[in-house]
């Protein structure tokens, strides 16, 4: 695949709650960076760490500094572990489930 191949992948977006480029990446250990607008930055960083690079402002500079930043990182193997399919979907079921949901 194309992310396989790559050093980083760039999620630079200004606005996305959830891009899910992001989790497929780091899924197969491509660290990634992720623009000022990605809604689940702090979740993905919380597992991926430092593989996981916020850009610092919506511009160019910003988004090279933070590529030179992430290409230098290992993703952890819990955050490649941490979206697998069964693993996600066992999850979704139990939310789906609990007596707690909306």
């Amino acid at each position: 695949s194309a992310i396989g191949r790559a050093s980083v992948v760039l999620v630079p977006s200004r606005q996305d709650p959830w891009p899910l480029v992001a989790v497929e990446a780091l899924t197969i250990g491509c660290p990634v960076v992720l623009g000022p607008g990605v809604g689940s930055a702090v979740d993905l960083q919380a597992i991926a760490g430092s593989a996981a690079v916020r850009m610092t402002a919506a511009n160019v500079t910003s988004l090279a500094s933070a590529a030179r930043l992430a290409r230098m990182q290992a993703v952890p193997i819990a955050a490649r572990e941490a979206f697998q399919p069964g693993l996600v979907a066992a999850q979704f079921l139990g939310i789906l489930g609990s007596p707690n949901r909306a």
